[in-house]
C-alpha cells in the first residue's frame, strides 16, 4: 500500500479491495467540532470543568458521550483530548487543558480516553511536547518524564490511546524528528502500539527523518508536501507506518461499521 503514495492510482478502490474503511478524522477539545460537510454535535463542558469535578466516572461517561456523537457523524478518530499542563494562566489555549497537576490531568485524561475508546472511538492525545505558547525554554528529562510526558503515559497505559500528535520542537527540532521520543519512550517503554500524526504540518517537519523516527501522519491538504516522500525509496518505514495507522483503525468500531452502544 505505501509503495502507491505519489503514484497516479485509483487510491479509493485500492482501500476498497484491501478492505480499508474510509477514516473521517475530527478536532474539537470539547467534542466534536465539525466534519467536513459542515456538521458538527455537542459541545460538552470545557476540560477545566470537568477537572474541576475530581471524578473519574464523570470523565469516563464524557468520553463516552463524545463517542456516542463521534459514531452519529461517522467520525473515527478525535484529535483530543489535550492534556498539556497548564504553566501560566495566560496560554491562549488554556481552556483546553485539565489542570496545572499532572497527576490530575493524568487520571482525568485517561478516563476520557478510556471512555471514547471502549466505545469505538480512537483518540489522538496531543500536543507533544513541551507545548504552551512559547513558555518553554528548557527543560531536563527528569521534569517532562516526572510530569509533562506523565499525562501521555497514563492515556497510554490506563487509558488505551491508539494515537498521539506531535506539535511543537524539542529544543529546536520538531519532536516528532526524535527517535529517542516517538520510539524508544513512546513505543519502547510504554508499548504504544497506534500512529502518531502531527499537527497541521509545517515546512520544519521533515518527513524522511520523521518517518524515520516514528512519526507515521501529517496533517497536510498541499500534496506537494509530500515530495520527499516519494523520493525515500526505503518502503519499509513506510510500511511500517501504515501498518500503525491500520492497526488503530482496525480496533475501532465507528471506522469499521460496528454498533456503538
Amino acid at each position: 500500500f505505501a509503495g502507491v503514495i505519489g503514484v497516479d492510482v485509483d487510491i479509493d478502490a485500492l482501500c476498497e479491495e484491501l478492505g480499508i474503511p474510509y477514516c473521517l478524522l475530527s478536532d474539537g477539545p470539547s467534542g466534536i467540532k465539525s466534519t467536513y460537510n459542515g456538521e458538527s454535535c455537542v459541545c460538552n463542558p470545557s476540560a477545566i470543568v470537568l477537572a474541576s469535578t475530581w471524578n473519574k466516572e464523570v470523565a469516563e461517561g464524557y468520553g463516552t458521550q463524545v463517542a456516542r456523537d463521534a459514531a452519529a457523524l461517522g467520525v473515527s478518530t478525535w484529535y483530543a483530548p489535550s492534556i498539556n499542563v497548564r504553566r501560566v494562566p495566560f496560554e491562549s489555549r488554556g481552556f483546553e487543558y485539565y489542570s496545572e497537576c499532572a497527576m490530575l490531568t493524568s487520571r482525568i485524561g485517561a478516563m476520557v480516553v478510556r471512555g471514547a475508546e471502549t466505545h469505538g472511538l480512537n483518540c489522538s492525545i496531543k500536543h507533544l511536547i513541551l507545548y504552551g505558547n512559547g513558555t518553554f525554554i528548557w527543560c531536563n528529562e527528569q521534569a517532562m518524564r516526572e510530569y509533562y510526558l506523565l499525562p501521555f503515559e497514563k492515556c497510554t497505559k490506563d487509558g488505551g490511546a491508539l494515537s498521539m500528535m506531535a506539535t511543537s520542537k524539542l529544543f529546536g527540532v520538531f519532536c516528532g524528528m526524535s527517535r529517542e521520543l516517538m520510539t524508544d519512550l513512546i513505543r519502547g517503554e510504554w508499548g504504544f502500539k497506534g500512529f502518531i500524526t502531527t499537527d497541521a504540518s509545517a515546512p520544519t517537519m521533515y518527513i524522511e527523518p520523521s518517518l524515520r523516527a516514528g512519526n507515521d501522519l501529517w496533517l497536510a491538504s498541499d500534496t506537494s508536501f509530500y515530495k520527499t516522500l516519494i523520493k525515500d525509496k526505503n518502503i519499509g518505514i513506510k510500511q511500517l507506518a501504515v501498518k500503525r495507522y491500520l492497526y488503530a483503525v482496525s480496533r475501532s468500531t465507528v471506522a469499521m461499521g460496528s454498533d456503538v452502544s
